[in-house]
């Protein structure tokens, strides 16, 4: 056997590599030869101190070897053998947008499209809570709407699970302390979403007089955010009919309101200007994608 080991040292450390007890079981081998070689004179005590020792070394690598192959993990693949991004929920969110419409009369409209897919073992009947927040603590009101597009449309019925609000202090984009009206909400989904179907849903939401800085110097604030992992990101601005965005810049902030230097694709403009859109992919879910904006007349 020595004679075999010594003669053919790549082709055994060839096949121990094939698997995780294999290369405990090169390493336990060596350390066997080892111990011969350097304790075999030594009194009889020191050679069980050192057995003893190497037991216990075996059977503890023995351990690790064997824990993930008795506890494996059962997280799907994607198909090019690359995880799957997970949201919470079972869902994997494939692709948001976010819309925003400014309104002449300082209303505002906005409305969030979600691609989604059930990639969990069951049904899906509670879909991602989702919050937005204005400046003010004067949101006179706040109307939320559930939407289900396209061919998914009768398929499913959207049901409002929640609906908060809350009026918090909170450092916020401009770096000062402002008052903020926040609302979270969420939806159920019946019939429930079965394992492997995709959805096309949204939600439109309305307040009125909450944007009157947008039509002023000082702008407004837009752009995207997502709490959960998702392939693309869109941020959508639209300004009132005879009226034109102008961009007072973009950046990225992380959830402390610190800015963050990631490399992103620049917003685009339409040609008249009444249209921005950004989109990111792959975002840094911590992170807050936001765009500063003014509105004016068209000349």
């Amino acid at each position: 056997m020595t004679k075999t080991l010594l003669n053919n040292p790549a082709q055994i450390i060839a096949e121990a590599a094939k698997s995780p007890l294999g290369i405990i079981s090169l390493i336990i081998i060596v350390l066997a030869f080892l111990a011969l070689k350097f304790f075999y004179k030594e009194s009889r005590n020191v050679r069980i101190v050192v057995f003893c020792l190497m037991f216990i070394i075996a059977i503890f690598s023995f351990v690790l070897a064997i824990y993930p192959l008795a506890h494996p993990t059962n997280r799907p693949a994607h198909p090019e053998g690359k995880p799957v991004s997970y949201s919470a929920y079972g869902i994997e969110i494939q692709k948001t947008i976010w819309k925003h419409y400014y309104l002449e009369n300082y209303d505002f409209k906005g409305e969030i499209e979600y691609f989604i897919k059930n990639v969990s073992s069951t049904n899906i009947s509670i879909l991602p809570p989702q919050q937005g927040g204005w400046f003010g603590w004067n949101v006179k009101s706040f109307e939320l709407q559930p939407i289900i597009y396209g061919t998914d449309e009768g398929k499913h019925n959207l049901n409002r699970l929640l609906l908060s609000k809350d009026m918090i202090i909170r450092r916020d984009i401009t770096g000062n302390d402002n008052q903020v009206t926040l609302y979270t909400w969420q939806f159920k989904i019946e019939p429930a979403l079965a394992p492997g179907k995709t959805l096309h849903y949204g939600q439109i939401f309305k307040t009125e007089g909450t944007e009157l800085d947008a039509f002023t110097e000082k702008g407004s604030f837009a752009g995207a955010s997502s709490p959960f992992p998702v392939d693309t990101l869109v941020s959508e601005v639209y300004a009132p009919q005879g009226y034109r965005l102008i961009s007072k810049g973009y950046f990225i902030r992380d959830s402390m309101g610190i800015d963050v230097a990631t490399k992103v694709d620049e917003p685009e403009f339409s040609n008249d200007g009444s249209k921005i859109v950004w989109t990111i992919t792959k975002p840094v879910p911590s992170l807050k994608y936001y765009l500063r904006v003014s509105i004016v007349k068209k000349t």
